[in-house]
């Protein structure tokens, strides 16, 4: 397994999540707002902003068994969907949330791709603006372990 299978992974797993919105295996930047709501925004189950980013925190390795080396990727996954107090999208965030943390919790392999997937960590949930839109905003971390083979 290598860094890009594990993303590729990570990203599948948070797409099979109902209603998860947009989501995009790098953070995405725009200075237009008219481009970055086409990259963020969904229109079901209504029309908002709706998306997750993913990104590699770090990696580290350590010395395994015989020629073989553990390394450990951790990726920070981010989370927005628009507030609408009048909708109350703060249980609708909050339940996503959980969403997320269960699909990854039903792949401690990421599908037979990894030694082990730590359980997802919610490190804060917040609100943030993006663009001139304020947002509910979640930032989780995921540690994903693989066996790495080495020669001389």
């Amino acid at each position: 397994m290598s860094y890009s299978t594990c993303l590729a992974q990570v990203k599948s797993i948070l797409e099979g999540v109902t209603n998860i919105g947009q989501v995009h295996d790098y953070v995405r930047w725009n200075k237009d707002w008219p481009d970055l709501k086409t990259l963020f925004k969904v229109t079901s189950p209504t029309t908002q902003l709706r998306f997750w980013d993913i990104t590699r925190k770090s990696s580290t390795e350590v010395t395994g068994a015989t020629r073989t080396n553990e390394r450990t990727h951790t990726f920070r996954i981010r989370g927005f969907i628009t507030l609408d107090d009048s909708a109350a999208t703060e249980k609708t965030f909050q339940n996503l949330v959980e969403d997320v943390a269960t699909a990854f919790r039903n792949k401690p392999t990421l599908n037979g791709y990894a030694l082990n997937v730590e359980p997802l960590q919610i490190n804060n949930i917040d609100h943030a603006m993006v663009g001139d839109c304020l947002c509910h905003m979640c930032e989780s971390e995921i540690s994903i372990q693989e066996e790495v083979q080495w020669m001389e």
